[in-house]
């Protein structure tokens, strides 16, 4: 089973709405990247929104929040 960003996953640096940070807490079943290393998830990442100079990308992260690289686009960044 693959996973796929579905439409009502926001992130607080593109679009700073309250919309976009109660999709972002759905998305990730309102757990914090912390949160997830602590449950043990260490060999898991995530990817999100973000802007990078002033660009937006997808940003890849670690399970304790990590920033580890960043893509242009949401399939590059999956297949990180």
């Amino acid at each position: 089973m693959t996973a796929r960003k579905v439409d009502h996953m926001f992130d607080k640096d593109i679009d700073e709405t309250k919309a976009a940070d109660a999709g972002a807490a759905i998305a990730v079943g309102g757990a914090m990247p912390v949160d997830l290393a602590r449950l043990g998830l260490t060999e898991i990442a995530y990817i999100r929104r973000a802007l990078v100079n002033g660009e937006p990308m997808w940003t890849i992260h670690s399970a304790a929040g990590d920033p580890l690289g960043a893509a242009p686009s949401f399939d590059l960044a999956w297949s990180r």
